[in-house]
């Protein structure tokens, strides 16, 4: 047998060392292995084969989109669960205690001229524009609001005495009054909301006192051919301290209170420096103020 050789090659002294049964057996047991694996590769490519020809859109290659539906799913419930605790949140989150408030006046102005008692007096137009920082009363009852506010306020009276001049006849004396002045206040807003209606109906008060200082004035007197300005700054007092009331309607949407109601406003002090002469001030007309929520 040629394998004898390689068998007779193997011994070494005295010891036989037969290793021709071993090789044969690792060799037989590796013939085996790559029978097995050439078995099973030929087996999965016939079944691809066989599969392919069966499916010939190859439809065994395409990815299936169910996952992802279900993914939009749990998206769409999530972001439905998002949205439906937010109104929980809005309703937990506090109402700030400061707001913005600005109003504007525009109405009649009467100027009170007394000598000694003898009275008369001057008419005319007064208007006002004013800003203020409202800070919110804190109360158990939301839909009626109190604030305390105040801030600055420009406001203009123009008044002017009428004079029967028996060589010119008809003159008048204008007065221009221009006052920059601090506004303190108390309001009462009623925001009480009906179900069912987007915008609400109230009504609203406010009670103040307005601290003025004058920083311009202009005299003028007509007397039917030209005008002579005087210079009377003398003769009346920086100072004007004006109480006023308003009350009306209220009007509430989402983001702001709009107020419009009637105003009366009147000078507590004397104007006027010269001695036995009280010149006092009164306006009235309408005010529109706008109490801003955001």
């Amino acid at each position: 047998m040629p394998f004898d050789k390689y068998q007779w090659e193997c011994y070494v002294g005295d010891n036989k060392l037969k290793v021709s049964r071993s090789i044969m057996r690792y060799f037989a047991h590796y013939c085996i292995r790559i029978r097995t694996v050439v078995f099973i590769v030929g087996a999965m490519l016939c079944s691809l084969y066989s599969k392919a020809q069966s499916d010939p859109a190859h439809t065994f290659l395409n990815i299936t989109e169910v996952a992802d539906v279900n993914d939009e799913t749990t998206n769409e419930d999530q972001d439905e669960s998002v949205s439906s605790a937010e109104p929980n949140k809005e309703v937990a989150t506090t109402e700030p205690r400061f707001y913005h408030f600005i109003f504007l006046d525009y109405g009649n102005a009467d100027l009170t001229h007394n000598i000694n008692g003898y009275v008369e007096g001057a008419h005319g137009q007064t208007g006002a524009f004013s800003w203020q920082a409202a800070y919110r009363i804190k109360q158990g009852n939301d839909s009626r609001r109190m604030f305390l506010s105040a801030g600055l306020e420009v406001r203009n009276i123009n008044t002017a005495f009428t004079i029967i001049d028996p060589t010119f006849g008809i003159t008048q004396d204008k007065l221009q009054f221009w006052y920059l002045g601090v506004p303190v206040m108390f309001q009462y807003v009623n925001t009480h909301h009906t179900p069912g209606t987007k915008n609400d109906v109230n009504c609203y008060f406010q009670l103040g006192m307005s601290v003025g200082y004058k920083v311009l004035f202009n005299h003028v007197r007509t007397d039917g051919f030209s005008d002579a300005p005087e210079d009377n700054t003398l003769n009346y007092n920086k100072l004007l301290l004006q109480p006023f009331i308003s009350a009306g309607i209220s009007y509430t949407t989402q983001r702001k209170v709009c107020l419009l109601g009637p105003f009366y406003a009147y000078s507590v002090n004397n104007i006027n420096t010269q001695s036995n002469i009280t010149d006092n001030f009164s306006s009235y007309g309408i005010r529109l103020s706008v109490l801003l929520f955001k």
